[in-house]
């Protein structure tokens, strides 16, 4: 465990978001994540649009098939890369909101809809999981003409029905700042709580948790 003192107000995500509304390990802990405005999922949409149209329309125009068909499986592949692109970023990107209630003795995790209380009695552990991913140049969302690898952690409670999101920190392009704030964060919510806290080194995202 970190010997480092969290402080909230060090804990920023992207530009200017303060996620850490109340903190008081012990009593009670809020931390709230908003949603991104509905342009996001929007501009996500447009992008798998273009995506899934290029692809299927690259093949379908090399191909012998009729115009008519060239032209209906290539609209018929920018729809369905809308779709999809904007659903997996609303989900990615919806409101998050945890609270700690030591009065109550209990834990609410919601994301979204969904949304789950369980008594402190039922967590096991504290989680600290790094995760990295590498990329390469011409890729999206890539501005560098050099390959790199992403790195960023996520700060999990380890329930009896598998692990709930505390929080997500922002990626980096080196291996120690991802944990500089959420080590001493889950090491002092560890100890409020009477678990354990432990770091799962950096391994790469799987593709079912990239795209489900």
């Amino acid at each position: 465990m970190s010997d480092e003192a969290f402080d909230p107000r060090g804990f920023v995500l992207g530009k200017d978001i303060h996620p850490v509304e109340l903190w008081s390990p012990g009593s009670r802990v809020r931390i709230h994540v908003p949603a991104v405005p509905v342009a996001g999922t929007i501009i996500a949409g447009a992008l798998g649009a273009l995506a899934g149209g290029a692809v299927v329309g690259v093949f379908a125009f090399s191909s012998q098939l009729p115009a008519p068909v060239q032209w209906a499986a290539t609209v018929i592949a920018a729809a369905a890369g809308a779709i999809w692109a904007s659903r997996k970023f609303h989900e990615m990107f919806e409101e998050h909101d945890v609270t700690f209630d030591w009065t109550a003795r209990r834990a609410t995790f919601r994301h979204g809809q969904s949304s789950r209380t369980v008594p402190f009695e039922e967590i096991r552990g504290l989680v600290l999981t790094g995760l990295k991913t590498r990329h390469e140049p011409g890729e999206a969302n890539v501005t560098t003409a050099i390959s790199y690898t992403a790195y960023w952690c996520r700060l999990e409670a380890e329930l009896a029905g598998g692990r709930a999101l505390i929080i997500e920190g922002d990626p980096e392009h080196d291996p120690v700042s991802p944990r500089r704030t959420l080590d001493p964060m889950g090491s002092a919510l560890a100890r409020a709580l009477g678990v354990g806290f432990r770091f799962e080194d950096y391994r790469e995202m799987t593709a079912k948790e990239y795209f489900l």
